[in-house]
């Protein structure tokens, strides 16, 4: 959001707006992800914007799509009304996104470029110790927490196109669910 003259994230907390840090570049994207408790967000915002909606000189640019090229996981503390990272997640050199807290708060996986391609890491609520959960050559991507804190859903184009895969919170038993020519992206979990 611009605020005198300055670009912000904006949260807001039970109707208050917290405006954090100004962003001195234009975000592309901006992902997201409520602690358990609701007293926190893991998140993810990408500064180094690439265009690369198909549609680029047609559309106006606020309805443009741009890919993330820098972004690091961070932790945003309403009480604290901060942003902090952690160094194993804070290089300008790579993607670091789609976090998704364990149910009982104390993890936080991602997908990162960190190793070439896309995989999907775990790291502990303060940025440490991170592991790699899938360390394939393809693009592991998104991942998604069971209710009970067992198992990851992920999306992966191992298989030559998108297809969804589970995993222990481990990374081992990597399961694919899904068979088909169409893409199955974003992999969701029913609380039943």
């Amino acid at each position: 959001v611009r605020f005198r003259r300055e670009n912000y994230m904006v949260l807001s907390d039970r109707g208050e707006i917290s405006l954090i840090q100004p962003v001195h570049k234009k975000p592309g994207s901006a992902y997201v992800a409520w602690h358990p408790s609701g007293e926190a967000l893991a998140l993810t915002v990408n500064m180094g914007y690439e265009i690369f909606n198909l549609f680029a000189g047609v559309v106006p640019e606020e309805m443009l799509e741009y890919a993330d090229t820098a972004g690091d996981v961070g932790v945003y503390r309403f009480s604290e009304n901060t942003v902090t990272t952690a160094p194993a997640t804070s290089r300008a050199d790579r993607v670091e996104t789609q976090p998704a807290w364990s149910p009982d708060g104390r993890s936080i996986a991602f997908q990162t470029e960190r190793d070439g391609n896309y995989e999907i890491y775990v790291i502990d609520v303060d940025g440490n110790n991170p592991i790699n959960l899938t360390n394939h050559a393809a693009q592991d991507r998104r991942p998604a927490w069971s209710p009970d804190g067992m198992w990851i859903a992920f999306h992966t184009n191992r298989n030559g196109n998108d297809e969804s895969y589970i995993m222990r919170r481990d990374g081992s038993e990597q399961t694919r669910l899904t068979s088909n020519s169409a893409s199955d992206l974003g992999a969701a979990w029913s609380l039943k």
